[in-house]
């Protein structure tokens, strides 16, 4: 949902590679595959301020229950309990509230899907900037599942930098849990 406290804006939005379109009355943007979201407020026909831009990722995991095992740093929330699958994706600025921070402990959660679910891909994205004291390169444990098999390929992204992605790619899960631990 799209709004604002300052009177007489206007919005047009766009996504991906579509042309700009103007925002619907109750401010409602239906967001059903990934993508990236661009948005600017216009007022009397003209740009107001910055365009906003998010990415959003649509998945199997979109909106299910996380179990922490270890709970996020409080300087670091990003949305709470319900950002690791929300679907709303950080950028290059670690303070844009999408990024959760992990202090003395390591990242432990358990993501209980609604079924017995077939896993294609597990991938996770981690934020690392050296002169902010953010991160180290995560070292991923083990993700447990029932019957998980076959680990086709790992890499690293510095989102800073824009390296390849970080992910665990071809298991196959049997059940309506995946748990992964990274230190």
């Amino acid at each position: 949902v799209v709004n604002s406290k300052i009177k007489n804006l206007e919005f047009k939005y766009q996504w991906n590679d579509q042309d700009e379109k103007p925002l619907n009355k109750n401010g409602l943007i239906e967001i059903d595959k990934t993508g990236e979201l661009i948005l600017q407020a216009y007022k009397n026909g003209k740009k107001y301020g910055n365009q906003k831009v998010e990415k959003f990722a649509v998945h199997l995991g979109l909106n299910s229950n996380v179990d922490y095992q270890y709970l996020y740093n409080s300087s670091y929330p990003a949305e709470g309990l319900s950002s690791l699958t929300n679907g709303r994706l950080g950028s290059l600025d670690f303070k844009d509230g999408q990024w959760q921070g992990f202090s003395g402990k390591n990242l432990d959660v358990i993501i209980s899907l609604d079924s017995i679910t077939s896993i294609n891909k597990i991938s996770m994205n981690f934020y690392q900037y050296i002169g902010s004291c953010i991160g180290k390169e995560p070292k991923p444990i083990y993700f447990l599942g029932y019957l998980f098999t076959k680990l086709a390929k790992s890499s690293f992204k510095n989102l800073a930098t824009s390296k390849p992605s970080f992910g665990f790619e071809k298991y196959a899960n049997r059940t309506g849990i995946v748990h992964t631990t990274c230190t």
